[in-house]
């Protein structure tokens, strides 16, 4: 659906849609929905949680509010998704810190250039001692050098640095092969949902 962003803060962002969603599924609270705009010649995109009940506007549209996104990229679309991951998935995640502690993680988005998860147990650690994640799905492993940019209640959105090369996306092959699987899993549910 289009629509056009009409508030923006530190922890949602509003956006008025033009016209009513088909279903009342189409935007349910905590559902994951893709933004995708364009300024000047450069097109941005981002995943994010609807994070309160549509609205009916005066003109005859829906106003939605969405979670702030953990990261936003401009150029290649592809670069920018977040691939939303189901509970029953078999990406494993941990982060090593510095002092070679391991933390589980339960992950919830990835991406070329980063992922959001949330930890498990206590939170005796402090986000500058991360230094890297452990991920491995079915036969592919990688550990990336990883750095946390945002932390919200259990959430940790994280940065992947390494797989940025000049400006250029280099990732490397696990972690590629392990995108491409979690992206054909995604798909696949998304159609067998339509149906």
């Amino acid at each position: 659906m289009r629509g056009k962003f009409t508030a923006l803060n530190s922890r949602e962002i509003r956006v008025d849609l033009f016209g009513r969603p088909p279903d009342d599924k189409s935007f349910a609270l905590l559902s994951a929905c893709v933004v995708n705009f364009g300024r000047g010649n450069k097109t941005y995109l981002f995943l994010a949680n609807v994070i309160g009940q549509p609205m009916p506007t005066a003109d005859g549209g829906t106003r939605i509010r969405l979670s702030y996104p953990d990261d936003l990229l401009h150029g290649e679309v592809r670069r920018a998704f977040r691939i939303p991951i189901d509970k029953l998935t078999d990406l494993q995640a941990s982060l090593s810190l510095r002092s070679q502690r391991r933390i589980a993680l339960i992950p919830l988005d990835i991406g070329y250039v980063g992922m959001r998860a949330e930890f498990v147990g206590r939170k005796d650690w402090q986000a500058e001692e991360v230094d890297s994640v452990h991920l491995s799905l079915h036969e592919e492993q990688i550990k990336l050098r990883v750095e946390v940019r945002q932390e919200r209640d259990r959430q940790l959105g994280m940065f992947f640095p390494g797989v940025m090369k000049q400006d250029d996306l280099n990732p490397p092959k696990p972690l590629h092969t392990i995108i491409k699987t979690l992206e054909s899993e995604w798909l696949r549910q998304r159609r067998h949902q339509r149906r």
